[in-house]
């Protein structure tokens, strides 16, 4: 080794020999960062020299002391006068020692390149630290040494990406002084470069001085805007989403801003200010003295020291143009993964505009699906665009863009659509079960416990983890387990009018073997089931709420659904309950049921279409054998139903008869059933099936009729 000084920062040369390589390393300038010029394979025993010549030093390895290899190049050490020059050894482990054995040694004077014609390089600041798209400067002196006379070029090596540098001047004769100037790019990556910066002249190997370079990058923010382009009838509206992310921490209030607007025109941001991150909705409002034409409107976020702008394309036509504007309310959206959200669309047909308009939507989220009612309609009507998400559907800010094309005249409207990870519902005991049920989740997966008598007759017992389904909806579930504490032990999905333990219900249940759709018409009222389905575990289950009836289902993969028996007409009004329900049916037992792939989205293809409620009062009947009784029937019209409707009834014990009158109602309406019993009808409880047939559906409501 050779260095300056005995201090620990002193600038020094070693040429060293590690286990199985080799290195030649450097320190500049005293305090500088060490470099090295790369590693190289050693064999044992390993010869190490390092020559001192006219500023510059020079390492060297050889396996037999006669032929020398150069380690790396020349180098510029800022060394003066007198100097150390010795053995050094380290163990890079202050717990150990490491005894190094040396032979052959020797410190000679000057050899043959010492006095020869030679430069010497320095650099000041050997270090420097600049931010992306910046740059900074450095001092290079070199200086001859021996009656040096040539030419020196200068350049460096090792620059990041985006990064330039500049001499001036490039070259040197005989010596002197250049300035380097580093310029960095906005996209240089932040980091600490180590560069090399090289003379080459007079014939003589490059002599290299080590420079460090520090990029730091400042917070700042990108600004994008969507659509790019939009188009308004003069006197009509455009909208666009400007949508603000952070870069590197920046976390400020920045102020958004439009120029470029038209004659006539003017401009809303909502909100006009964003802290950090988020989006804006931009209203421009053109009048009817806005000239025809296309323009480039810049839209500017500034705020914490940071401007950055976007451009986006306004294109006005004349006003009397036939044509229509597009608006969606609300125009922003947000939903838990499985459940879903609505919007208006609503079109306003301009200058005379006829015709009907046909909806489509891009950009909707992984396992989301979409639908409108009406998918065209006429121009100056609205449809609800409902969006439902799954449980697999990734968290997330979305924008969807609504496209509304009414014959050659094309519209867009862009709609938030804010996607959160599935949360947990509501839990609730129902009817005093006689352990405390709970109900969590976790990574996707729900875990409810629940006790209960059972759900089932009159009045339930069970564990509830729920939502509210503002109207038509589904829910479905992925029974993945449940616990045999019965036969009858169930788990499943279920929609109820109320918490009360006595409410209408439908409940796709899994037991431990079997599947079962059962229900209760209205409060207080027994309970009925369609029969049992088989279940292998895991088992789909799924409720479906449409036009005032219910439909089950069960899957065995989540992708081919067979019905549960028939839709039934359940006494729902308005909200309902919708969730994940278990029972033991055992008070002194819990039941732990394990769901995933749960979701409750919104009105259906279903919901909206023309179909029919059949309901009857009372739904129980009690008579003496030989006696009669009358039950009410209600037919109601939903969504333009006006098919003939056909009355039945199943079950009837022997010697019973029923009457209808009328026996068939078009399009709704009331009909009385008289039941009559013969002397020779057996005593006993019998279940009825009241069933309603027509416009290409069957409708069922359960009677119960006993008979003393």
């Amino acid at each position: 080794m050779i260095r300056q000084s005995l201090n620990a920062n002193s600038s020094y040369a070693f040429a060293a020999a590690l286990p199985s390589l080799s290195v030649y390393q450097y320190r500049a300038a005293t305090g500088n960062s060490a470099a090295t010029s790369g590693y190289y394979s050693t064999g044992y025993p390993i010869w190490v020299r390092l020559v001192r010549a006219n500023g510059n030093l020079t390492a060297y390895n050889s396996a037999d002391g006669a032929v020398w290899q150069q380690l790396g190049s020349t180098v510029s050490v800022a060394v003066n006068g007198a100097v150390y020059a010795g053995l050094a050894v380290t163990s890079q482990n202050n717990t150990k020692l490491n005894s190094a054995v040396f032979d052959n040694l020797s410190i000679t004077g000057p050899d043959g390149a010492s006095g020869a014609a030679d430069f010497l390089l320095s650099a000041t600041p050997p270090s420097q630290t600049i931010a992306a798209g910046a740059s900074g400067t450095v001092a290079v002196q070199a200086t001859a040494e021996n009656g040096f006379t040539d030419i020196v070029n200068l350049s460096i090596t090792g620059l990041p990406a985006g990064a330039t540098a500049v001499f001036s001047p490039a070259s040197l004769a005989g010596g002197g002084a250049s300035l380097l100037t580093i310029s960095t790019a906005s996209t240089t990556p932040a980091g600490t470069y180590s560069l090399n910066l090289v003379g080459v002249g007079g014939g003589i190997p490059a002599r290299a001085l080590p420079l460090t370079l520090g990029v730091t990058v400042q917070p700042g923010i990108t600004l994008t805007a969507t659509p790019p382009s939009q188009s308004a009838i003069a006197g009509a509206n455009a909208t666009y989403t400007a949508t603000v992310a952070p870069q590197n921490g920046f976390s400020s209030a920045v102020t958004l801003s439009v120029t470029g607007l038209p004659a006539g025109a003017t401009a809303l941001f909502t909100p006009v200010t964003l802290t950090g991150s988020g989006s804006s909705t931009l209203t421009v409002s053109t009048s009817a003295s806005t000239p025809a034409g296309s323009y480039t409107l810049n839209l500017t976020a500034a705020g914490g020291g940071v401007t950055t702008s976007t451009p986006v394309t306004l294109v006005v036509t004349a006003a009397s143009t036939p044509d229509f504007t597009l608006t969606a309310v609300p125009s922003t959206q947000s939903v838990s993964a499985g459940f879903g959200a609505a919007y208006t669309l609503n079109t306003t047909a301009l200058n005379g505009a006829t015709g009907n308009v046909a909806f489509a939507i891009t950009g909707l989220p992984p396992g989301a699906a979409a639908s409108f009612k009406p998918a065209t309609a006429a121009l100056g009507t609205a449809s609800v665009l409902t969006v439902n998400t799954s449980s697999a559907t990734i968290a997330g800010a979305y924008n969807l863009t609504v496209t509304a094309t009414s014959g050659a005249l094309v519209h867009s409207a862009t709609l938030i659509f804010n996607v959160t990870t599935p949360f947990d519902g509501n839990n609730a005991d129902i009817g005093t079960p006689g352990i405390a049920g709970a109900g969590s989740v976790s990574a996707g997966a729900w875990t409810i416990s629940g006790s209960g008598a059972d759900v089932w007759g009159t009045s339930d017992q069970f564990h509830f983890d729920y939502w509210m389904l503002p109207g038509d909806g589904t829910i479905t579930a992925r029974v993945v387990s449940v616990t045999n504490t019965s036969f009858y032990a169930k788990a499943g999905v279920m929609i109820r009018q109320s918490l009360n333990a006595n409410s209408s219900y439908g409940f796709a249940a899994a037991l431990p073997s079997l599947s079962v759709y059962q229900y209760r018409a209205a409060a207080g009222t027994p309970a009925f089931s369609s029969g049992y389905y088989p279940a292998t575990y895991p088992v789909w289950v799924r409720l479906v709420r449409a036009n005032g009836n219910l439909t089950a289902y069960n899957s065995a993969n989540g992708v081919t659904w067979a019905p549960m028996g028939s839709p039934v007409s359940v006494a729902f009004t308005g909200a309902v309950y919708a969730g994940l329900a278990v029972t033991s049916q055992n008070n002194s037992k819990l039941n732990t049921a394990v769901f995933d792939n749960v979701s409750i989205t919104g009105p259906d293809s279903a919901s909206g279409t023309a179909d029919f409620l059949m309901q009857a009062t009372p739904l129980a009947q009690t008579i003496a054998v030989g006696a009669s009784a009358t039950v009410a029937i209600q037919i109601t019209a939903e969504n333009g139903f006006a098919a003939v409707v056909n009355l039945s009834l199943t079950g009837l014990p022997a010697g019973a008869s029923a009457v209808f009158s009328p026996a068939s109602l078009t399009g709704g309406g009331a009909s009385v059933l008289t039941i009559s019993t013969a002397s020779t009808t057996p005593a006993g409880t019998y279940s009825l099936n009241l069933v309603g047939s027509g416009g290409a559906k069957t409708r069922i409501a359960p009677l119960n009729l006993v008979i003393h």
